[in-house]
């Protein structure tokens, strides 16, 4: 048995189709009873997945069989719909709300919703408060384990020009400690710490040092164009 993300998904897949009778497959697509929608299913890894769930933990929300993804670079935005495109064969909406502006790009389809917290494990709700680590997350490859943490970076993470330092808070102990593990795995120097706050705990993760940029830059793949324009200017 390959410890991988193939056979992880595959059963997953098969298990949720399963516990989901309403879901069936046609023309190559999946629908369920009642919809006239479609939508592609992902059986295998992929780097774009990963990102997604990233993302995903870091700007998404989950309500209502909507998917939303909440950001404030339109740029951001557009490379974020092409991603569904590629996975889902879905088209998101954006909405630009001026007053807060910020871009939402969101989808309501109940299969992928469901495909969503089913078999990728994204909580329901708004996802960041809630967030717990994929069962099937230490299993991957590392080049996917990777595509995870830049996909949280883009939505989650920020750079500070001034100190050389990136920096990571998530509500989620194990997930920090997880991103802290791929970090190592790469060489990238960093340390952890939490903030105690009013309504929840934060575990925080920090980079430090224009040689350690470069070697996250050259380790992990990010695609926010203000964080990537930002980084440049180090080199």
């Amino acid at each position: 048995m390959h410890n991988t993300l193939v056979t992880v998904l595959e059963l997953r897949v098969r298990r949720f189709l399963k516990n989901n009778s309403d879901i069936f497959k046609k023309h190559g697509k999946y629908t369920c009873k009642g919809s006239p929608y479609y939508a592609d299913l992902p059986l295998k890894e992929s780097e774009s997945l990963l990102r997604i769930l990233g993302i995903m933990h870091g700007d998404g929300n989950m309500s209502g069989s909507r998917i939303l993804i909440s950001e404030n670079d339109i740029n951001f935005v557009k490379k974020i719909s092409l991603l569904f495109k590629k996975l889902f064969g879905l088209t998101p909406n954006i909405f630009h709300d001026k007053g807060r502006n910020s871009y939402y790009c969101h989808i309501k389809n109940s299969v992928t919703y469901r495909y969503f917290t089913d078999v990728l494990e994204i909580p329901k709700g708004a996802v960041r408060p809630r967030l717990t680590l994929p069962s099937y997350l230490k299993k991957l490859k590392l080049k996917l384990q990777k595509e995870y943490v830049g996909g949280l970076y883009d939505a989650e993470g920020w750079l500070t020009t001034r100190q050389a330092h990136i920096g990571f808070s998530i509500v989620n102990k194990e997930i920090r400690n997880f991103i802290s593990s791929i970090l190592k795995k790469c060489g990238i120097k960093h340390s952890i710490s939490f903030r105690d706050r009013r309504e929840n705990m934060e575990y925080e993760l920090h980079i430090y040092g224009k040689s350690n940029l470069k070697k996250f830059q050259e380790q992990i793949s990010f695609e926010h164009p203000a964080k990537i324009a930002k980084i440049s200017k180090f080199y």
